[in-house]
């Protein structure tokens, strides 16, 4: 009987929560919304309720906030909370394609929207998913992006071109990747009307491309070179261990805090905290705090972060812990309640493996790129007369 009732109760609660969740996605509020909607999912509820939220999650973090990778884990989560023969599983395979259609995988989108069509005939999503086929089987296949008399442009060579720029420079939506596109039509035709001119004849022409042909050459060697020079395990291992603190990551933690003027406003809220009220909900409500907009989170914070004053109190805290302190900096008055607590851990060497490895690479490579310019001082008997006038 007891069992039941606290079933009964955590359902109450997680109905609660959805209810709070759902008013605020609402208003607009997403990742507050979303934020509450995890929390939900956390509870020991029913799989298949656990399941509903989960795609809610996603579905808030693909349309709204623009969290793929999460998405992508909350909806491959969801999938293995029941078998993918399930009559409703074609909500996440929909999804799933999608989402990798958003990310522009089109070739992974398409296997998903194929699951639906053939395992889930009677989906609501039938039609969509068979019309998304065809829509990402057309963008995986190279298309023509524009005509320069007898050139012709692939979409594929633009994407190259975007590559090719820095990340900051690259256009970010359709218009912008049509003015890009424009500028290589205007590269390209300026270079055929100089071709038809006979441009390249002229002796400026030819003394700048023997310019550029030293540096393309000095540009090779440095690859050869460089590809020559070897990293080995020993050297990994002896550099991890020499910069052992640099792969420390500090004890975080993650808790919602509630800043007030009064300290009697405080003491109240504390007491509706402990009554049952969501206390991200009251953020929003009643918090000064600069992030009482996403309901008092704050995330990852360790020792010398902002607000600094907190650490001493949260870090003597427990989970689900909550207090009220005097913020000695401002003199206000805060609610703190300790969400999470992640200890001081060491990062394996596995997982830095390829960053050190890039590291110790870069300086052999620069160490024997200055060895290659002694030893060619020498083989070419190199003398500088202008050095040699300044001594």
């Amino acid at each position: 009987m007891l069992k039941i009732f606290l079933i009964f109760l955590i359902n109450q609660n997680a109905s609660s929560i959805i209810k709070d969740a759902e008013k605020l996605f609402q208003e607009g509020k997403y990742e507050l919304s979303r934020n509450l909607y995890k929390k939900a999912s956390e509870l020991k509820i029913h799989p298949l309720q656990k399941y509903r939220i989960l795609l809610r999650i996603s579905d808030i973090e693909m349309e709204y906030l623009n969290m793929y990778d999460s998405a992508l884990e909350n909806l491959l989560y969801a999938k293995s909370l029941f078998s993918e023969n399930a009559y409703f599983q074609d909500e996440v395979f929909y999804r799933l394609g999608v989402l990798y259609e958003k990310m522009g995988n089109y070739k992974k989108a398409a296997e998903y929207y194929q699951i639906v069509i053939t395992k889930f005939r009677k989906s609501k999503y039938w039609k969509d998913a068979f019309d998304a086929v065809e829509r990402c089987f057309r963008k995986n296949v190279p298309e023509y992006v524009a005509k320069i008399g007898e050139i012709y442009i692939t979409l594929p060579e633009l994407e190259k071109e975007i590559e090719n720029v820095p990340s900051f420079a690259r256009p970010k939506d359709e218009k912008a990747k049509a003015e890009f596109l424009d500028k290589i039509i205007e590269r390209k035709m300026l270079s055929l009307e100089a071709k038809e001119r006979g441009l390249y004849l002229k002796s400026s022409y030819i003394e700048k491309i023997s310019n550029f042909s030293e540096n393309i050459l000095i540009n090779t060697l440095w690859e050869e070179v460089s590809s020559e020079v070897k990293v080995s395990e020993e050297e990994i291992k002896k550099f991890y261990l020499e910069h052992i603190d640099d792969y420390k990551i500090p004890e975080k933690y993650k808790f919602v805090r509630i800043e007030v003027k009064e300290k009697g406003v405080a003491e109240d809220i504390l007491k509706r905290i402990k009554k049952g009220e969501i206390i991200e909900s009251l953020a929003v409500k009643y918090s000064i705090a600069p992030d009482a907009k996403n309901g008092g989170i704050v995330d990852n914070y360790t020792k010398g972060s902002y607000p600094k004053e907190y650490y001493d109190y949260v870090s003597r805290m427990k989970i689900n812990e909550v207090k009220i302190f005097e913020n000695k900096e401002n003199k206000n008055f805060a609610i703190v309640k300790l969400l999470e607590k992640t200890p001081e851990k060491l990062r394996p060497i596995e997982e830095v493996k390829d960053a050190i490895e890039r590291r110790i690479l870069n300086e052999k490579q620069k160490e024997r790129w200055e060895e290659l310019i002694k030893e060619l001082k020498e083989k070419y008997k190199v003398e500088n007369y202008l050095k040699e006038n300044v001594r």
